[in-house]
């Protein structure tokens, strides 16, 4: 076991190792839900951005725009809306630490911050424009202070408690999963703490009460229908889910990121762990002659409040999913990783000392070698910014762009807008019209109409076509035949109505978790 001195050197290296590794994605494109943000709080004031928030645009609580609006001051890149969520997901680690070193030992808190500074998960939220990371900080956050309120007896940290309780509720809805954990376990195991308990999480509420029209307004989203058409509930989804979360990477699978061979190497060092510590108990119970199942009874209560944060979000999420709106997904369950970390933290150090060294090397290496494969370009954000410099820097002021890779949009903000700095006659076929939240309902202008009239318009100059690929494209030489017989959205409908006279005479294909296509289409003189 470490000394104090050398467990502060190593939260210390830690917590410099875990920053440098997410500052290496601060740069990379939007992607996903990071458009949303953008729209919402980029050239507008904070009450716009308030007022936005709180319609039925978004479905997320304010304090993570209201950061992302405050720090999209700093600079004029898109990445300094990512702010929060780098110095949130940096600072997890010490608090990790620290709640694993007041609820079970140095080595459960060593443990659990090195398995969050490595995880794929957590590097990938920490440098996302969203709420994630900002939650599982403060979620931690709150833990710690918990903790130290019934060591110390102190008013100010019930204070301190109810606060940080409440702000990882204006960060993510999630939080409410493990905090309702927190305050069972309180009830339960410390009966001479209920009433500050309860006197916090009442502060707590009392200080929520603004934006519970907020929260309503949320749960009667046009968007909510969106939402569980591309996360449907049902066992393969619900594994898939949980499988990212514990072991891998979002939006790809397991066998992606981090690999089978290394998730398990992770796998095995768990259940090493958890035999080990399980042996232990039985060991001990055999040696004083105790019945088993009184020894298992004596678990200390730290381990029941470890194993409640661990599964408070995948069980309620599942129970929550089954009678109301589905929110079992891989990013919400990121409410319950500092209890999975603590989790794994405990049963390492639990165990003998050395079954519990080679569980530790078993998860760090097979978290490690994920990290490693996480940061590889081919699973980078889609490389907008690539494209777009691209674009500006070859098309001329006669050319046409025609975006054949927009996504499925919730606001009018697509990958080539975000980052063009050049003004261009650009086509967006696909993308629907009218005020935002866009559903499945709203309409989308017919795209013949508008690729013809691109095409039209781009005669006499160039067609500058993005395209959304599949991995297996990414590394073609015949992309641009590749999309006309095999159509992938607008661009291929763009490709199989070129009239005679319109060639492919350049493809740069720019590689990322989506690779992006970039296919320029010389025309016949007018």
């Amino acid at each position: 076991m470490l000394g104090a001195r050398a467990s502060r050197l190593a939260i210390a290296c830690l917590t410099i190792g875990a920053f440098a590794i997410r500052v290496s994605n601060f740069r990379q494109g939007l992607f996903g839900d990071e458009f949303s943000t953008a729209w919402v709080v980029e050239g507008r004031g904070l009450g716009r951005v308030l007022s936005i928030v709180h319609s039925d645009a978004e479905v997320t609580p304010p304090l993570s725009f209201v950061l992302s609006w405050l720090t999209a001051k700093i600079g004029s890149g898109h990445e300094w809306l990512r702010l929060p969520s780098l110095v949130a997901g940096t600072v997890t680690i010490p608090l990790i630490y620290a709640v694993g070193r007041q609820l079970v030992s140095r080595t459960a808190g060593l443990v659990a911050a090195a398995a969050v500074t490595l995880s794929p998960m957590m590097i990938y939220y920490s440098t996302e424009a969203r709420a994630y990371a900002l939650m599982v900080a403060f979620l931690a956050g709150s833990t710690l202070a918990m903790l130290t309120a019934l060591r110390g007896s102190r008013r100010r940290w019930w204070v301190v408690y109810g606060g940080l309780s409440c702000l990882a509720l204006y960060s993510h809805y999630t939080a409410a999963f493990p905090l309702a954990a927190q305050l069972l376990w309180l009830l339960w195991a410390h009966p001479g703490a209920r009433v500050p308990a309860i006197l916090a999480n009442v502060g707590a509420a009392v200080a929520y009460v603004p934006w519970i029209p907020g929260y309503v307004a949320d749960t009667k989203s046009v968007t909510i229908p969106l939402v569980n058409v591309l996360f449907p509930l049902n066992f393969h989804a619900a594994r898939l889910a949980v499988e990212q979360w514990a072991l891998g990477y979002p939006y790809v699978t397991v066998r992606q990121v981090p690999g089978i061979a290394l998730a398990s190497l992770i796998v095995a060092g768990i259940a090493l762990a958890g035999a080990g510590a399980l042996g232990r108990v039985l060991i001990g119970a055999r040696r004083s002659g105790e019945p088993v199942a009184r020894s298992l009874a004596r678990i200390p209560r730290a381990a029941v409040l470890v194993a409640a944060l661990a599964l408070s979000a995948p069980v309620g999420e599942a129970i929550y999913s089954a009678v109301g709106t589905h929110v079992l997904g891989t990013r919400n369950l990121n409410a319950s990783w500092p209890g999975l970390a603590l989790a794994i933290g405990a049963l390492v150090a639990a165990a003998p000392r050395a079954l519990g060294v080679v569980s530790c090397a078993l998860v760090l290496v097979g978290y490690g070698g994920g990290a490693v494969k996480s940061l590889e370009s081919r699973w980078a954000r889609p490389d907008y910014p690539g494209v777009a410099s691209f674009i500006d820097a070859h098309a001329g002021p006669r050319d046409v762009v025609v975006d054949g890779a927009v996504l499925p949009a919730v606001v009018p903000l697509t990958g080539p807008d975000a980052y063009l700095r050049r003004a261009h006659r650009e086509f967006r076929p696909g993308l629907p019209k009218g005020p935002p939240p866009y559903t499945f309902f709203t309409p989308v202008p017919p795209v013949a109409p508008l690729l013809a009239q691109g095409i039209r318009d781009a005669r006499g100059a160039r067609i500058f076509l993005v395209a959304a690929l599949a991995p297996t494209q990414a590394g073609s030489g015949r992309l641009g035949d590749q999309l006309a017989h095999h159509p992938l959205g607008e661009a291929g409908a763009l490709l199989s109505r070129l009239p005679p006279g319109y060639r492919i005479v350049e493809t740069r294909v720019f590689v990322g978790l989506e690779p992006l296509g970039v296919l320029v289409i010389s025309t016949p003189a007018r």
